[in-house]
């Protein structure tokens, strides 16, 4: 490899974390059924070992197209092995063969306790963060040229990454998601609805009316032709009751 190729080449900025640990971070990930708490801190460029940062951008990817993690974890498989099939790429971070090298390591990582390992990432989020606004701060003399109000901000930030509270975030930060519906642009599946309305005005009822839709496969109002996908209701009250909820109270 040239002086300029190597140049070239990503480096990898050390952290505490070991290279081994970092692989089982990502076998936690891709391996995981439910949905870590601190998915938002997951990100590429917070790993110094390359191999394990190609891998974290791909399923981070899958996962913002297919926010499920069995799903995510497939579309990744399949897109790594493309990844891993295009010979044509001449412009990879990394070797192939160290690439796959380190996957095969982690896929022997399936089955393992990986609780040890489950904080890390936002331990690894938060120190990455610091780093960057120590690097920021240095960079452009701050401390120097006075900068005090600059520097008291980028450290906020950076203390606010991976706090275990959410920190704050910026709105424009935040990006635009697809709704999946329930019912066609008046109800989302997945997400809370609240019904409010006066005493007496049919909140119950049309409560009723929605889980008995859902239960038998019928249909809703403005789409009478179209029956819905049919499925299993669950409703939990503490001051109503079907029977004069349905009926007239007396």
């Amino acid at each position: 490899m040239s002086e300029k190729e190597n140049n070239n080449k990503p480096k990898e900025k050390r952290t505490s974390i070991t290279l081994d640990s970092q692989k089982r971070m990502f076998a936690s990930l891709l391996f995981s059924k439910e949905t870590p708490d601190d998915i938002q801190d997951i990100r590429p460029e917070h790993f110094d070992s390359i191999a394990v940062r190609v891998m974290v951008k791909l399923f981070c990817d899958a996962f913002k197209e297919y926010p499920t993690m069995q799903t995510a974890s497939k579309i990744f498989h399949q897109r790594l092995a493309t990844f891993l099939g295009n010979k044509e790429d001449k412009d990879l971070p990394i070797s192939r063969d160290e690439l796959a090298d380190v996957y095969e390591e982690i896929l022997l990582l399936e089955g393992e306790d990986f609780e040890p390992v489950r904080d890390l990432f936002r331990e690894l989020a938060r120190q990455q963060a610091h780093n960057k606004a120590i690097d920021k701060i240095i960079e452009k003399k701050m401390v120097e040229k006075g900068n005090y109000d600059d520097i008291h901000r980028l450290m906020i930030e950076a203390y606010d990454t991976g706090s275990k509270d959410g920190g704050l975030r910026k709105l424009s930060d935040i990006e635009a998601k697809d709704v999946e519906w329930l019912w066609e642009n008046h109800i989302p599946l997945g997400e809370i609805t609240i019904l409010a309305g006066d005493p007496g005005i049919g909140k119950s009822y049309f409560s009723y009316f929605l889980s008995a839709q859902v239960s038998i496969g019928g249909f809703w109002p403005d789409a009478p032709n179209t029956a819905i996908e049919n499925g299993k209701v669950l409703i939990l009250s503490t001051d109503e009751d079907p029977h004069y909820a349905i009926r007239p109270r007396s």
